[in-house]
């Protein structure tokens, strides 16, 4: 029989586990009892990325007889220790709730993004009946730099090696930004898990997952997520694990991010500490628990060092700081002290005429104010003149495209700093500075609500960047056949025209074609490798480099498609209206349908 004592501490420890497992941070918004109403808020994650978002869901219970409305809005704040600067994010929705009814509500509350920095997050929600409105997170979180890590684990994970994933990490030189990788519930938008580094899964957890939530990882992993799964205790070396885009039995390359298969382990494997001698690091690239990502397979070719000179075409260079005229503003202020004083005393209101100084003197700074507007405005112009990039990853397996793109502009004097989006993109400021200064950083306050963006997201006289990321649907392709008489052809459905498009299966096995326009076919010849990463290198130096951190984490897999687009009529976001924008580069990436084996393409 088990002593009271012994049972009350095993039913704590279950209790314990119980709320390990969930995660959850309740936050209750004080109403009166008698108004029927219920609020309350829960954060997905029990600390704060470094970037992307917070995910928040609002549980409201309307129990009055009229419908009502609630007012969320979060701030979320941040200081870079590198640039010694304050950036704000602020996020607003409208909760509508029916009288009689109960919703929930999953709103992503956005993290400015900077290396090296403390973060801290709090929100509101006012609207009837509503007293102690204001939550605040239960922790800031603060970054040093690459070291920390941002992991979340499945259920079961964390149920069966809770308190060992930190310790496991720290002995490998990382830090754990989570309470060992718990989350309160998975949300329901791929944009949601943009700050979160990798996951790890157990196999049963990840099968046990509904569709519509694997598909929203498998988005965030083809975004550039690093998804990892471990097989279970007695499972078929040879089986896959299902819901995944492939066989599931080892690893793969999907989008910009990657999917890899642990087999079975025992924890002393699971932990291993000593990892130079790891099978299943040089296998996968990694360990289980380890962040790294090590070159699983080849890279994508990097601009050789004949390719110098174009490195003053990527995208960045290729914004013109306007610098500040200081000899102008010198001698109109030598100008302007002149005609104030001397000339407006000696001339304008002379002798007895003083009194004139009372309409002299505005009238004067009035004039030279206006002069001075003038002269900034032929100068700069109104809106500005910008660049885009565009890096699309498709999915033809699911019928899916990455969206990728960076917009970097040098603005004139704008009339309006406000924006309207497809409210599914995730919109990033990568930073803005005065025309006159050098490198471009994160400051001021971002606001947004159900995607329109004002504040600091555009200002006069800066350079602004910006990265855009969406998941769309797309039935775009490209097909590869055989012609006959050894020839190899490929059509596109891909709406733009291929300048030049190369068909890759190894470094042996390279092949190129020219101006493929959507619904053609046309043949392709082989080529040699150095023609195809010179080719390649050059693009990823024009696509700037914000895009190129994408590509740095892809590998080569055989049967993959890269495509340079001209006249692109596929949907393609802009920001500011009043900004003339031109497309500096696209380029696509894909699997082939109906990729060729090394052995057809050798024939």
């Amino acid at each position: 029989m088990i002593r009271r004592r012994h049972l009350l501490t095993f039913i704590a420890f279950v209790f314990c586990l119980g709320s390990i497992a969930s995660g959850q941070s309740e936050h209750l918004i004080s109403t009166p009892t008698k108004s029927g109403y219920k609020i309350s808020v829960f954060e997905a994650f029990d600390s704060i990325p470094s970037r992307g978002f917070l995910p928040v869901r609002v549980e409201i219970l309307n129990g009055s007889t009229k419908d009502a409305t609630w007012r969320l809005q979060t701030n979320s704040s941040v200081t870079d220790y590198t640039w010694n600067s304050d950036a704000t994010m602020t996020t607003s929705r409208e909760l509508f709730v029916r009288a009689g009814e109960k919703r929930v509500f999953e709103v992503l509350c956005p993290i400015p993004d900077v290396d090296r920095g403390t973060r801290s997050f709090n929100g509101t929600i006012t609207g009837p009946q509503t007293f102690d409105n204001w939550w605040q997170s239960d922790k800031s979180s603060s970054y040093y730099g690459r070291r920390d890590v941002y992991g979340l684990a499945s259920e079961r994970l964390v149920l069966q090696y809770a308190g060992r994933i930190r310790s496991h990490l720290e002995s490998l030189g990382y830090n754990l930004n989570t309470t060992d990788g718990h989350y309160a519930f998975l949300p329901a938008d791929w944009r949601a898990y943009t700050g979160v580094d990798l996951m790890w899964f157990a196999q049963s957890d990840w099968e046990s997952l509904a569709k519509s939530e694997r598909d929203v990882l498998l988005d965030w992993t083809a975004a550039g997520g690093d998804l990892r799964i471990l097989k279970e205790a007695g499972s078929n070396e040879d089986d896959g694990v299902s819901g995944l885009p492939f066989n599931g039995k080892d690893w793969d390359g999907y989008g910009a991010g990657i999917i890899r298969v642990y087999p079975p382990m025992e924890q002393n494997s699971l932990f291993e500490k000593d990892l130079s001698a790891s099978k299943i690091r040089k296998q996968l690239g990694a360990s289980f628990w380890e962040p790294f990502r090590l070159g699983v397979g080849k890279s994508l070719p990097l601009a050789g060092d004949d390719e110098e000179e174009d490195r003053n075409l990527t995208l960045e260079s290729t914004i013109e700081v306007k610098i500040v005229n200081f000899p102008l503003v010198i001698v109109s202020m030598i100008a302007f002290g002149i005609v104030v004083g001397p000339v407006n005393l000696w001339f304008f209101a002379r002798g007895r005429n003083r009194y004139r100084l009372l309409y002299t003197t505005p009238t004067i700074a009035v004039v030279f104010s206006l002069l001075l507007a003038v002269s900034i405005l032929l100068s700069d112009g109104i809106g500005g003149e910008g660049k885009i990039s565009r890096l699309l990853l498709l999915l033809p397996d699911r019928n899916k495209e990455i969206l990728l793109e960076a917009q970097y502009c040098d603005t004139g004097l704008l009339l309006s700093r406000s924006f309207s989006v497809d409210p599914t993109l995730w919109i990033e400021p990568l930073g803005s500075s005065v025309t006159s200064a050098g490198s471009i950083y994160l400051r001021g306050d971002y606001e947004e609500e159900e995607g329109l963006y004002w504040g600091n997201w555009f200002g006069s006289r800066r350079i602004q960047g910006l990265a855009l990321e969406q998941v769309r649907a797309s039935r775009s392709e490209f097909e590869v056949s055989s012609a006959g008489g050894g020839a190899l052809e490929v059509k596109s459905s891909f709406p733009g025209v291929c300048r030049e498009l190369y068909y890759w299966l190894d470094d042996k096995r390279i092949f190129k074609a020219e101006a493929l326009a959507t619904g053609h076919q046309v043949e392709l010849k082989p080529v040699g490798k150095k023609e195809f990463n010179d080719w390649l290198g050059r693009v990823r130096l024009r696509l700037g480099s914000d895009l190129d951190q994408t590509l740095r984490q892809m590998r080569l897999v055989s049967g993959q498609v890269f495509a340079d687009i001209e006249h692109y009529t596929g949907d393609a976001p802009t920001t500011l209206d009043s900004i003339d924008w031109e497309v500096y580069e696209t380029l696509v990436i894909s699997h082939a349908k109906s990729p060729l084996s090394s052995k057809e393409a050798g024939q």
